[in-house]
């Protein structure tokens, strides 16, 4: 229910979070060929089958496409051969009704159904605040407001999400999708129920300790907490102005919107143009967890309904892709699909930790071809200060050449005078890494072992405990494959490096 490459990302309003430059999984240095890595688990695979599956109606998925045709009759359809279906395993989605050619756009939505920040501002009930540059705080003293966009979208969102109903537009807007936004937010998941690392508690989160996504999980809750601070006297305003009633918008609700939108917002580079059903340009890694918020001169962020229902596969290298000439998101089919047959996406270049942190999944074994070991080389020395806060990814059998020339190039002489080569740098970082993780090797592969005895009947509480202890086995067994993945390329790099240091 996601789509396309890695864009979207947590930035705190008004505070500077540190941002992340995307790894390049491009500058790869062959070193070995790559080794499988272990099976993640069944139930919470993204799976790519292709078998025909039998297809479930959708009522929901059907009443917001007929919300949608109803408000933008085009001569166009909305969807060209699929349909919104229920698929086991994995939620709404899209399946083929007849045979799908390659190339074939089956996916077409209108931009204007896309909500926009300057459109969720203007729908917000809170529109008189958000988009004047001053409000009266509780002391009477005169406050900025300035939210960026992402924020002005999680505030309307919450509201949608907690009504169910959209807020009254303005005058100006009253042409505007509210039919389309109510039955929106019947299909949106609901609170607890997006699985991505905002719904962690703070124990399965310090399950990430050594892993450089436990960095990235930190400074995605930390945004997140800030935003509700910094929106906390602009709400109390707008409660005591009479513009919202009290217990729409609390810290709840605005985290539900950010989980939210930490999977579906799509940001769409308008420097990107296609055909009528062939490649071209894509949207800029349609949705996606990514929390990079240094948006583009040509970009905007936005929410597309119906566009995110499209689930991903790691072998697609179909993305959304914007239609500039006829105003429309679109996707074009990579491959022939028959009848029965689920219709995919890519997410983009992310790492199967990265996924599973922003959409609470993991893509099947072995099909994520950028799964990698995230590593940072700040602290080695002179001479990398340039990429110091870069952050590379460590395959199995390939490191960055990049990488490893920078710390080639900071190779110099050690405290006892030994000469120092950068391979041997690496070898240092591989094992300093190693030692930072909360548990080894050996004892998360015992422990999965033990994990796949576990099952929710192992509780003795009711119905809402056993469903909470399905999801944190669950949870606590993607994270230590994960973990046991990343020491594994840790361990395979060092003996790599080892063997050309002989």
């Amino acid at each position: 229910m996601k789509v396309a490459q890695p864009i979207f990302s947590f930035r705190a309003p008004l505070i500077s979070l540190r941002s992340f430059q995307h790894h390049n999984t491009s500058d790869q240095r062959s070193l070995r060929g790559p080794v499988p890595l272990n099976g993640f688990l069944d139930s919470i695979f993204r799976s790519k089958d292709t078998a025909p599956v039998e297809i479930e109606q959708d009522a929901l998925g059907q009443a917001l496409l007929d919300a949608l045709f109803s408000k933008h009759q085009t001569s166009s359809s909305l969807m060209n051969g699929v349909q919104c279906s229920d698929i086991s395993g994995q939620g709404r989605g899209l399946v083929a009704t007849q045979t799908v050619r390659e190339g074939q756009v089956v996916l077409n939505i209108p931009f204007d159904a896309a909500i926009t920040p300057e459109k969720a501002a203007q729908m917000s009930s809170l529109r008189d605040i958000i988009t004047s540059s001053r409000y009266a705080s509780s002391s009477g003293d005169e406050a900025k407001t300035t939210l960026p966009d992402w924020t002005l979208l999680a505030v309307w969102l919450a509201e949608l999400v907690s009504s169910q109903t959209p807020p009254p537009p303005p005058p100006s807007l009253s042409n505007n999708n509210h039919a389309v936004h109510a039955a929106y937010a019947a299909v949106l998941p609901a609170y607890q129920n997006t699985s991505c690392v905002l719904e962690w508690t703070e124990n399965e989160v310090n399950w990430l300790r050594g892993s450089y996504l436990y960095n990235m999980a930190l400074d995605i809750r930390t945004a997140a907490d800030t935003s509700w601070k910094e929106l906390e006297p602009i709400i109390s305003h707008a409660e005591r102005a009479g513009l919202i009633k009290k217990g729409v918008l609390t810290e709840k609700t605005l985290k539900h919107a950010f989980a939210l939108l930490l999977s579906r917002l799509i940001r769409i580079n308008f420097n990107s143009r296609t055909g009528g059903g062939g490649g071209g340009g894509g949207i800029s890694g349609g949705i996606s967890g990514d929390y990079d918020r240094n948006l583009g001169q040509n970009e905007v962020e936005v929410l597309c309904p119906v566009a995110d229902f499209v689930n991903h596969d790691s072998t697609c290298s179909s993305f959304l892709q914007i239609d500039e000439e006829n105003q429309n998101i679109v996707l074009v089919a990579d491959r022939k699909y028959r009848p029965g047959e689920q219709i995919f996406a890519s997410y983009g270049q992310k790492t199967s930790g990265e996924m599973l942190l922003s959409y609470g999944f993991l893509p099947e074994e072995g099909s994520n071809v950028h799964d990698a070991c995230l590593l940072s080389i700040g602290g080695v020395g002179e001479g990398v200060e340039q990429i110091s806060k870069e952050v590379f990814p460590l395959k199995m059998g390939a490191v960055p050449q990049k990488l490893l020339d920078a710390l080639c190039s900071a190779a110099g002489e050690s405290n006892n005078g030994v000469n120092v080569s950068g391979e041997q740098l690496l070898v240092n970082l591989c094992k300093q890494k190693l030692e930072t993780y909360s548990i080894n090797l050996e004892d998360a592969r015992a422990e999965l072992l033990r994990l796949r005895g576990t099952t929710a009947r192992d509780s003795t509480g009711g119905k809402e405990e056993r469903d909470a202890t399905t999801i944190n086995v669950k949870r606590r067994d993607a994270v230590l494959r994960i973990i046991v993945q990343e020491q594994k390329i840790l361990a395979r790099t060092i003996f790599l490096m080892k063997q050309q240091l002989k």
